[in-house]
C-alpha cells in the first residue's frame, strides 16, 4: 500500500473541507437560538461575500487561489448557521401559544406509531381556529391520540382537527434520562399534544408528498401480504423491519436481544440492505452490458430500483446515504471516472445536510457515517494483515474485519448515547450474516411472487430462518457478561476517543510518527478524563429524589452502595427502567442495588435511616411529632390545611414536595415554608433533587 501525505490525502477529498465548514456552521447555529436581527446581519454578510466572489471572477477573469477558497468556506459556514437557525423554536412562535386558541388543524406527515395506550404521529399545523374564525399556523408538532377499544385508522396525509392541548415538550427531569426534548428538537418539533378520542376529528385527506404516500401505501400492502403467510408474530415483526423498514409494532424483548448482541442494525434497513439489493440488481442486469445502449439502460433501471427501495423503506439517514453513494458509483461507472469512496461519503453527507441540516444531530445519521468511515479506512488495513489461502477462512476473517471496523468507529457514539456495549458483537454479527441475507432474498422473492402456493412455502421458510436466527441470538444474549451496562462516557470523552481512533488510523495509513504522537496525546487526555469521571462516581455520597410524577423513587448512594426506595412494586418497573436506571447504573449494577417498596397509604409515615441522614416520608398527613434527627421531610399528597405543621419543623430540616401534591397545596406549603424560614425544593415539573455530601 502506497502511503499518502496528509496534504495529498486532503487534496483528494475536496468534499471533506466543504462538509466540515457547512457542518461547523450548523453546529454554531444550533448552539444558541439567534434573534431575528442577528440572522438579518449574517444573511447580509453572506450576500456580500457572494457578491465579492462574483466580482472577483467577473473582473479578474481568474480565481485567486487563496482568497477565493477562504471566501467560499466562510460562505458555507454562514449558510450552515442560517440553515439551522431559521427553523428553531424562536422563529416558530405562533398563535397556538395563546390560551384562547380552541382548535388546531393540520396534516399527518409520517406513518403513525401504534403503542399500547396511544397512537403517536407528527402533524404539520396549517390553521388555528377560534370560534368561527380561522388563521394560518406554521409549525410541526407531535400528537398523541388515546386508543379506543378498536385501533383508529390514521394514515399519512390525513387532515385532522384537534382540541388545543399543545404544550412545549418538557426537558428530562432526571439525571442521565433520555432527552426526548432534544430528540424532537432535532426533528424540528418543539410542541406536543395529547387528545382523547372525543377531542379530534378527521376532516379530509391530502396527498402530501406523492412518492412518500405511494411508498407508505405499498409498505402497508406488503405488511398485509406477509402477515397472511408468516404465521409467527415475532418472525413477522423481524421480517417487516428487515425487508421494508416497518418497525412501529416491535416488542421490547425482541428489540433487547438485538441490542444486547450488537446486531440492532439488522432491524433498521440500512446501507447493508440497500447494498444487498444493489448486488442482486447488478447480477440480474449484467447481461445488458453486451447490447447497444445496455449500460445506459442498466444505469437507469438500477438507479430507479434503488431509489424506489430507499423511498419504500422510509428514507432513514443510513438508507439515504447508501442510495446517494450507489448513485455516485453508478455515475462514475457510466462516465468511466474513478470512484473515490471517502470523497463520495463526505459528498453524500453534504447533500443530505443541504436538504435537512438537523440530520447532523440524528443518532442514526452519526452511527451510519461512522460505520462506513470505519469500513473505508480501517478495514483495508486489517484485511492486509493476514491473507488465508482457502475460501472459508478468508471470508470468515473478512466478516470479522468488517464487523470490527464498523463497531470500533461507532462504539464511542453508541456508548455515549446508550451507556452500554455488547461484548459478543463479533459472535452475533458472524452468526446473523447468512440468516439475515437469506431473509432479505426470501422477502424480496415473496414481495414479487404472485402465486399463493409458492408464497406459503416462502412464508414457512421465512419463519424457520427467523426462528433459527432469534434462537441463536438468545443464546448469545444469555452468555456471561453479554452486555456491559452503565458505562460512563461524557461528551468530552466521546470526542477524545473518536479523535484517538481517527488519528491512529491516519498514522497507520500515512506511516506518520507525528500523527501517531497526536493519537497518543488524545489517549492520555482520554485516560485522564475518564479516570476523573469514574472516580467522581465511585466516591459519590449523596441522596437523589427522582421525578417520576406521582410515584416516589429515592436513592441513597454511598461510595458504590445504593439503596432505592420506591412506591412502585419492582425495580424492573418500566418507569424506573427509563427514568432511574440510567443514573443508578453510573454507581452500581442493578443486581447490587438494594430495593425497598413502600406501600401507598394515606396517613402512613415512613422513616428511612442511613449513614447520610434520616428521611421522613409523610404520605397524606403527619401522624406523629417529627424526630429531631430528621434531615429531610418528603411531603406527598398533602392538603392546603396541612401547612400548619410547618411551624413544628426545626431549623436545618429540608423539605421536599414531590409531584403527587396538587398545585394549590404546593403554593400554600411554599408560602408557609417561606414564613417559617424552612428550606424546600419542589419536585413537580422540576429536575430531580440531588444532594451531595460535602467532603
Amino acid at each position: 500500500m502506497v502511503s499518502l501525505s496528509f496534504t495529498e490525502a486532503l487534496r483528494r477529498m475536496p468534499f471533506l473541507r466543504v462538509l466540515l465548514c457547512y457542518a461547523g456552521g450548523i453546529l454554531l447555529g444550533r448552539m444558541e437560538e439567534m434573534p431575528p436581527s442577528f440572522l438579518l446581519i449574517i444573511s447580509g454578510s453572506a450576500l456580500l461575500l457572494v457578491a465579492v466572489m462574483l466580482f472577483l471572477v467577473a473582473f479578474t477573469k481568474q480565481m485567486n487561489p487563496f482568497l477565493f477558497p477562504i471566501l467560499f468556506y466562510v460562505c458555507l459556514l454562514i449558510f450552515g448557521m442560517l440553515s439551522v437557525a431559521q427553523p428553531l423554536a424562536t422563529h416558530q412562535r405562533s398563535s397556538f401559544d395563546q390560551d384562547q386558541l380552541e382548535t388546531c388543524i393540520g396534516v399527518i406527515v409520517d406513518e403513525p406509531s401504534v403503542r399500547a395506550k396511544v397512537i403517536r404521529f407528527p402533524v404539520v399545523l396549517q390553521q388555528g381556529q377560534l370560534g368561527d374564525r380561522r388563521f394560518p399556523l406554521s409549525a410541526k408538532v407531535m400528537l398523541s391520540v388515546a386508543r379506543g377499544d378498536e385501533v383508529q385508522e390514521f394514515r399519512y396525509g390525513d387532515k385532522i382537527a384537534f382540541k388545543n392541548t399543545l404544550q412545549p415538550i418538557p426537558p428530562p427531569y432526571n439525571p442521565q434520562q433520555f432527552d426526548y426534548k432534544r430528540y424532537c428538537a432535532n426533528k424540528n418539533i418543539h410542541y406536543q399534544a395529547y387528545v382523547r378520542i372525543d377531542d379530534y376529528k378527521a376532516i379530509g385527506h391530502e396527498r402530501g408528498d406523492l412518492l412518500v404516500g405511494l411508498a407508505l401505501d405499498l409498505r402497508h400492502k406488503l405488511k398485509e401480504k406477509f402477515s397472511k403467510v408468516v404465521y409467527d408474530q415475532e418472525a413477522l415483526q423481524v421480517c417487516a423491519a428487515l425487508i421494508f423498514g416497518h418497525r412501529s409494532d416491535f416488542n421490547n424483548e425482541t428489540l433487547q436481544v438485538f441490542s444486547e448482541t450488537g446486531t440492532i442494525h439488522v432491524l433498521s434497513v440500512s446501507g447493508m440492505h440497500v447494498g444487498i439489493v444493489f448486488y442482486l440488481l447488478n447480477l440480474i442486469c449484467h447481461f445488458l452490458d453486451n447490447i447497444r445502449y445496455g449500460k445506459l439502460c442498466r444505469f437507469l433501471f438500477i438507479m430507479l430500483a434503488v431509489w424506489s427501495y430507499v423511498i419504500l423503506t422510509g428514507m432513514a439517514p443510513s438508507i439515504l446515504r447508501a442510495g446517494l453513494m450507489i448513485s455516485f458509483l453508478l455515475l462514475a461507472n457510466l462516465g468511466k471516472r474513478k470512484y473515490g469512496s471517502l470523497n463520495s461519503l463526505f459528498a453524500s453527507a453534504f447533500v443530505l445536510l443541504l436538504f435537512d441540516p438537523l440530520l447532523l444531530f440524528d443518532v442514526g445519521f452519526q452511527l451510519s457515517y461512522m460505520a462506513v468511515f470505519g469500513l473505508f479506512t480501517l478495514y483495508p488495513l486489517l484485511n492486509g494483515l493476514i491473507r488465508p489461502r482457502y475460501w472459508l477462512p478468508r471470508v470468515t476473517l473478512q466478516l470479522i474485519w468488517v464487523s470490527v471496523s464498523a463497531q470500533l468507529f461507532t462504539a464511542p457514539f453508541a456508548v455515549y448515547y446508550f451507556q452500554q456495549f455488547p461484548t459478543y458483537f463479533l459472535l452475533g454479527n458472524l452468526f446473523i450474516a447468512i440468516p439475515s441475507t437469506l431473509l432479505m432474498y426470501l422477502g424480496i422473492l415473496l414481495s414479487f411472487s404472485p402465486w399463493a402456493f409458492l408464497n406459503s412455502f416462502i412464508g414457512m421458510g421465512l419463519v424457520y430462518v427467523c426462528k433459527f436466527m432469534l434462537e441463536g441470538l438468545y443464546i448469545v444474549q444469555r452468555l456471561p457478561l453479554a452486555v456491559i451496562s452503565g458505562i460512563q462516557l461524557g461528551l468530552l470523552e466521546m470526542i477524545l476517543l473518536t479523535l484517538l481512533l481517527l488519528f491512529f488510523v491516519m498514522s497507520w495509513r500515512m506511516r506518520s510518527k507525528l500523527i501517531l504522537f497526536l493519537a497518543m496525546v488524545f489517549l492520555l487526555l482520554f485516560s485522564a478524563s475518564s479516570t476523573y469521571y469514574s472516580h467522581t462516581h465511585s466516591t459519590f455520597r449523596g441522596v437523589k429524589v427522582y421525578n417520576i410524577k406521582r410515584d416516589l423513587a429515592v436513592a441513597f448512594i454511598d461510595k458504590g452502595r445504593v439503596s432505592l426506595i420506591s412506591t412502585l412494586d419492582t425495580i424492573d418497573h418500566p418507569s424506573l427502567k427509563t427514568q432511574v436506571w440510567p443514573d443508578l447504573l453510573m454507581y452500581a449494577k442493578m443486581d447490587q442495588v438494594r430495593f425497598t417498596q413502600i406501600n401507598r397509604q394515606a396517613g402512613r409515615n415512613y422513616t428511612v435511616s442511613s449513614a447520610l441522614g434520616n428521611m421522613l416520608i409523610v404520605d397524606g398527613y403527619l401522624r406523629s411529632p417529627i424526630p429531631d434527627s430528621t434531615t429531610w421531610i418528603l411531603f406527598r399528597d398533602m392538603r392546603k390545611s396541612d401547612a400548619c405543621i410547618l411551624s413544628s419543623i426545626r431549623r436545618g430540616t429540608f423539605l421536599i414536595l414531590d409531584g403527587s401534591n396538587s398545585e394549590n397545596a404546593i403554593s400554600v406549603l411554599c408560602e408557609k415554608a417561606d414564613s417559617a424560614h424552612v428550606e424546600y425544593y419542589v419536585l413537580k415539573d422540576n429536575f430531580a433533587y440531588v444532594w451531595a455530601k460535602p467532603d
